[in-house]
């Protein structure tokens, strides 16, 4: 080991070359394969993890089968009610997002509000920090809040010290909330993550309907169950079908063409399982084995490259007694050097880059290395590169013929050297290729159309704010000269919806289940930019208020279903209003949610002049350089809400995509370290060319070859290699290009010329690089390789 250290610096062995290669890509493979790990540790850290299974809500309608992972407000304690094997059950729902809690001295931060019932740490051990939670989540107007979120509302004080005191939820002085207790923050890798603010259950009748026991319907609530030990979801299924045969209305579901059941499958596996988690987790692990095989790879060519240089070393010391043991001993000592400087250097290069892996990936750094059995599977890949770096060196030094290694052994060993290459071409070209379609895919998501004029619009999140000041803005707002139209609306289109189902006038049969938009105001189609397709819009001079706008796909689905000629003028009932209400018009269909992960179902929409029932103002611009003077009056007017602000649509639609544009800047990353080492691993293959062949390249100089003739030998020599490299280098991207491409639900397309020119773009630069290794040899005088002959 020591013998190693000190001949780090040895002139021809490119030592460090190999360390620094090998250093970026154990960096970059390290953390992906610390990205796998997490994703696949999910929910896996409790000590009755095996036990904790998520309630799911299956649903037949009109012959096709569904299975949601939400269900009504009765079902959680009804298994409980009905299961002997049920330990505990735990149900909560979500009522607010990234809304501030605020502090008696107008302290104030964003979080989410969560109804959560008494149970809920029976089903979840965390552990509470401070307070009784079956206490506090019994009592109206109670919460728990995470360690996290109570160190930002103390401040300089004590974060225990928390409990007891009134907070509010919006704005100093609205609906008031007693903090009962204090929990560990849920982590990351979790389903449970974003609980944050635990508001009790009981407090629900003044927020938001109370559908606690309802078993139909209203299935916003996530339920959860704890087994008994050595129990099975099979094993509830008799109890499981006696609570839906005594609880639910079966002959209105039968009319309604529905049948409705509840099952439970491992918590542990709802995120591991799901499609698009293990797409991404195969994916990763491929680029991970890419970029450290790249370095691997790029190790051994050197090795081997200097092999002429270090034959007569090795011979010296089997001449002395060494054995094919000693001389594995030697080798794998310099190989453990050599690994642990990377590992060194990689650790370097992860703290200097932190902040930008942890943003990519979306977790703590140190998360991705210690959690779930990360440790382990780094130490084995860490492991594994040892024994390929030692014995495979070692196993080529054991064989070199001891009298040919003192004649000046200069073998070239082309045939380790050049399927070493080759699969760091293939490599290299692999990253590059799949770099263009995901830049291609992600470039389609952000510019797409989704049915509405993004790009001179803006919203505001209006929750909190008096009615009065939403008015005054509003107005205001209309005079600005670079403003062409404001509106006010319910629902952000980027956002899934909640859903509704339909029924004719006079019928019990449900016709299908919509995406509801709620209400909207004035001019909303014409600011948001939908074309209305039939019929009319909604306006002030509306007698009745019992008008509906339905979508394109809502027309197209009813003349199906009820064999309707035109949407215009029928009536149809919605499960959340009273009453019939009548088409007034159709327009175009928008899409609702993501490219990644949309809302398909048709959509309607109500009218509303009032403004506590929206969220939202929505602002067109006549160009976005009106968007300062539009926050001044924002913040000028609607001071109810201090961090209120214009956002972007644009912006919002970016945002959408934010995995996308990480994993597009990871394919990126390693698509330069690959083709980095790649070209580092060519450069010293070149050097033992060149030196290796030297004096046959003067000769043939001297017998009248041009400069060209000379590259063209390194030319015609690296592309045997790289051509077949290159090829299935770019048809390997092109496979998972395509597996990756399935997660959306619009795709761009993969032309023939997109792989093709990533493909001549990793050949141009390999040859650049020849070029420019071998000009020096190509243009010298051939007399300097010939005089020493």
């Amino acid at each position: 080991m020591i013998t190693a250290i000190k001949t780090l610096n040895k002139r021809g062995q490119h030592n460090w070359t190999k360390i620094v290669c090998l250093a970026i890509g154990l960096a970059a493979g390290v953390v992906l394969i610390g990205k796998v790990g997490f994703e696949q540790s999910w929910d896996n850290f409790f000590s009755t993890s095996n036990r904790i299974y998520v309630v799911y809500e299956d649903v037949i309608h009109n012959g096709e089968y569904l299975h949601y992972s939400q269900t009504p407000g009765a079902v959680a304690p009804g298994l409980k009610r009905y299961c002997p094997q049920v330990e505990a059950a735990t149900r909560y729902t979500t009522f607010a997002y990234d809304m501030p809690i605020v502090t008696d001295d107008n302290k104030r931060v964003r979080t989410n509000f969560t109804l959560v019932d008494s149970c809920f740490f029976d089903v979840f051990p965390f552990r509470v920090l401070v307070g009784h939670p079956k206490k506090v989540l019994s009592q109206v107007e109670c919460c728990m809040i995470p360690l996290s979120l109570a160190e930002k509302l103390a401040g300089t004080a004590n974060p225990l010290e928390m409990v007891g005191k009134k907070v509010f939820y919006n704005k100093r002085g609205g609906w008031a909330l007693t903090i009962g207790g204090i929990y560990e923050d849920v982590p990351l890798n979790s389903r449970l993550h974003g609980l944050e603010v635990m508001v009790s259950m009981p407090t629900i009748t003044e927020v938001i309907y109370d559908g606690r026991n309802i078993w139909v319907g209203n299935d916003r609530y996530k339920a959860y169950v704890r087994l008994a030990d050595g129990i099975g979801p099979d094993d509830l299924k008799p109890q499981i079908k006696k609570m839906e045969r005594e609880n639910l209305p079966e002959d209105q579901l039968k009319k309604a063409g529905v049948d409705l059941g509840f099952s439970v499958r491992p918590l542990r596996d709802y995120h591991k399982n799901d499609e698009d988690t293990r797409r991404m987790t195969w994916i990763l692990s491929l680029l991970a084995t890419v970029l450290i095989g790249c370095a691997v790879l790029n190790y051994l060519l050197l090795v081997i490259g200097g092999i002429s240089r270090r034959a007569r070393e090795m011979a010296v010391h089997m001449c002395y007694g060494a054995d094919a043991r000693h001389i594995y001993h030697k080798v794998m000592a310099e190989s453990t050097v050599h690994l642990l400087l990377s590992l060194a250097l990689a650790a370097l290069l992860l703290l200097l880059a932190k902040d930008t892996v942890e943003e990519l990936v979306g977790a703590p750094l140190e998360v991705l290395l210690t959690t779930g059995s990360n440790v382990w599977m780094i130490t084995t890949t860490c492991l594994v590169v040892l024994l390929v770096t030692g014995l495979v060196p070692g196993y080529i030094y054991t064989h070199v013929p001891l009298a040919a290694a003192f004649k000046h052994y200069n073998q070239s060993h082309r045939l380790w050297k050049l399927p070493l290459l080759g699969l760091q071409f293939a490599s290299a070209t692999f990253l590059i290729v799949l770099l263009a379609v995901v830049g291609r895919q992600y470039r389609m998501m952000v510019n797409d159309n989704p049915g509405y004029d993004y790009a001179t619009l803006g919203s505001v999140l209006k929750d909190g704010v008096s009615s009065e000041q939403c008015q005054l803005a509003m107005a205001e707002l209309r005079k600005l000269s670079g403003v062409k139209g404001v509106t006010m609306a319910y629902a952000n289109l980027t956002e899934h919806q909640s859903g509704d189902n339909i029924y004719l006038p006079g019928s019990e049969r449900e016709n299908m289940n919509i995406a509801d938009l709620y209400y909207v105001g004035d001019g909303y189609f014409d600011v948001m930019g939908i074309p209305i397709v039939s019929g009319r819009t909604f306006t002030e001079q509306t007698d009745t208020l019992r008008e509906v706008m339905v979508s394109r796909q809502f027309e197209e689905r009813m003349k199906q279903i009820a064999g309707w000629d035109r949407a215009v003028g029928k009536q149809i009932i919605c499960t959340s209003f009273q009453g019939p209400y009548t088409i007034v018009g159709v327009y175009e269909d928008t899409r609702i949610g993501s490219i990644t992960n949309p809302d398909t179902r048709p959509s309607l929409c109500y009218y509303s002049r009032k403004p506590d029932q929206m969220h939202y103002i929505l602002i067109r611009f006549q160009s976005m350089d009106a968007l300062e003077e539009a926050n001044k009056v924002v913040k000028r007017l609607m001071t109810d809400n201090p961090d209120i602000a214009v956002t972007p649509y644009r912006q919002m639609m970016t945002e959408l995509y934010t995995d996308a544009h990480r994993f597009r800047t990871t394919v990126m990353i390693g698509g330069l370290v690959a083709l980095l080492i790649a070209l580092i691993g060519l450069i010293g293959y070149l050097a033992g060319e060149i030196g290796r062949r030297q004096k046959e390249i003067a000769i043939r100089k001297v017998n009248g070859a041009r400069t060209s003739d000379v590259l063209q030998l390194f030319i015609t020599d690296i592309l045997r290699v790289a051509l077949p490299a290159v090829l299935i280098g770019a048809v390997g991207a092109w496979y998972v290009a395509r597996l990756w491409l399935e997660q959306f639900s619009e795709k761009t397309t993969l032309p023939l010329l997109l792989f093709v020119g990533c493909a001549l773009l990793v050949l141009v630069v390999i040859l650049s690089v020849v070029c420019a290794g071998c000009n020096r040899v190509a243009t010298s005088n051939p007399v300097n390789y010939l005089k020493t002959e």
